[in-house]
């Protein structure tokens, strides 16, 4: 059901390829991330010239957790939890490869009040449309939280039905993509609050939080999205010490243009592991 690869664990690495109650596609894309993460590694272990890949090249594992039989499909909140449990320790961080966004429900249950959830998606996932009020999917998946509850920011949503004093039930803050553009640096200052306050930060990334011009491979792209540029001033001025994970969930690699979104992927990847393992990067690295 798992399989482990044994290294020095400092960061570890979770494919959790769930994409039940939505399209299909996305769990290709958390097997691709974890090959492209394993590429990764290999490449900065076989490297002999100095390069900053040597801090990470010795800090990696990775778990798989694999979706092939009904049992283990019906009992995924149970299992990620069992995951979770060993996998993020207070020495260690962890990236969760996630299929559709739901995958990302048990560290929204796993994780405490004092903590702090740094949500990028397109989408609130809040809805209760007339036709779908008790089905659970991806679209609505955040009223099923168990309590207590780490508070949620969202960053980047492009919902545009849902009223303000729901938003307001199940997020401490929610920024739309309105309310960033040319803004960016006055919401900066608001969340600094929030991140001085917390214990530990994660930050949850789903691939349609960014705009389709630039990263194509979602079952769910949203126009008007966030630019890899926009997205990068936010985690540049992050506390990587204080970030215990990162999820990133809802790439469909088979929706993917030109490796449009596999490259930002592969940028990103290498990126949060330099973060974690050197020493923090100035804001001109």
């Amino acid at each position: 059901m798992i399989t482990v690869m044994k290294k020095n664990r400092q960061t570890n690495v979770i494919s959790f390829p769930f994409e039940l109650f939505g399209r299909t596609g996305t769990a290709e894309g958390a097997e691709w991330m974890l090959d492209c993460l394993k590429e990764i590694v290999d490449d900065a272990v076989e490297e002999d010239t100095p390069a900053r890949s040597k801090a990470y090249r010795d800090s990696v594992s990775w778990d798989e957790v694999n979706f092939t039989d009904f049992a283990t499909a019906q009992s995924w909140r149970e299992l990620a939890n069992e995951v979770l449990s060993s996998s993020l320790n207070d020495n260690e961080t962890l990236l969760w490869f996630g299929g559709n966004h739901l995958s990302v429900l048990p560290i929204y249950d796993y994780l405490q009040e004092s903590d702090l959830i740094l949500q990028w998606d397109a989408h609130l996932d809040i809805q209760e449309f007339s036709d779908n009020l008790t089905t659970l999917n991806h679209g609505n998946f955040l009223l099923s939280r168990q309590t207590p509850c780490a508070p949620i920011i969202n960053l980047g949503h492009r919902d545009l039905l849902l009223p303000p004093k729901k938003v307001q039930k199940h997020f401490n803050k929610a920024y739309s993509i309105m309310a960033i553009l040319g803004k960016e640096n006055q919401v900066l200052e608001e969340l600094q609050p929030f991140l001085k306050k917390s214990n530990r930060i994660w930050i949850d990334i789903d691939g349609d939080v960014f705009d389709p011009t630039f990263f194509p491979g979602v079952n769910y792209p949203l126009p008007f999205g966030i630019s890899p540029q926009i997205f990068l001033q936010f985690l540049n001025v992050i506390d990587f010490t204080k970030v215990c994970g990162i999820s990133i969930s809802e790439f469909n690699p088979a929706r993917d243009r030109y490796d449009l979104s596999a490259g930002l992927l592969a940028w990103l990847l290498e990126y949060i592991l330099i973060r974690w393992h050197e020493s923090p990067l100035s804001s001109s690295s």
